[in-house]
């Protein structure tokens, strides 16, 4: 998982990130950051395999669990010097005139400039995302106590159960923190 995990949302990242860093990008360099980065992980994973990385340092052999960390650490280094530089690289092809998007994304860059300040209407929203979330969580307290119903030894049973009340009772709290309470007027 943690190699799949490396290899697809890693490229999927570098333009959310580099985004924020990088303002002056055509349009198509998001995607075609995404491509670079998918064949670099390609590239770590079939050409440039741990066991080749090591053997330049003469290192002749791995364990598995240091293949799989080797893997991930030259993945991730990849996408580091490789695809966040082709998303930089990119600005070079920027040009504002032809820019669709200027305005939106100006618009973007101030209101990550812009304070927030919290105003009646953003309580109202914060009241219910406390109620669904609490909701949420009682409803995923209910499957886990449900879990004590596998064949397990009491202990394990019983380590189900408390899970289960612990976050039931922060279910619990959340829904009784979303209440409208009685207004001071």
């Amino acid at each position: 998982m943690m190699r799949v995990s490396t290899m697809v949302q890693v490229p999927m990242m570098v333009p959310l990130l580099m985004g924020i860093l990088v303002k002056k990008t055509p349009q198509w360099a998001p995607w075609a950051t995404i491509v670079v980065g998918l064949i670099v992980s390609w590239l770590v994973d079939n050409v440039v395999t741990p066991e080749v990385f090591v053997s330049m340092f003469g290192i002749e052999s791995l364990t598995s669990r240091e293949i799989v960390d080797m893997n991930i650490i030259l993945t991730v280094a990849g996408h580091v010097f490789i695809t966040c530089s082709f998303f930089w690289a990119t600005s070079l092809f920027y040009k504002e005139a032809k820019d669709k998007n200027k305005v939106e994304t100006d618009r973007f860059f101030e209101d990550l400039q812009r304070p927030f300040i919290a105003d009646d209407l953003q309580d109202e929203v914060d009241r219910k995302q406390r109620d669904k979330l609490g909701a949420m969580v009682i409803i995923m307290s209910t499957g886990i106590l449900l879990m004590a119903l596998i064949p397990n030894p009491p202990w394990g049973r019983m380590i189900f159960v408390i899970c289960a009340l612990i976050i039931f009772t922060i279910g619990f709290l959340l829904r009784r923190s979303a209440k409208k309470g009685p207004s001071i007027a």
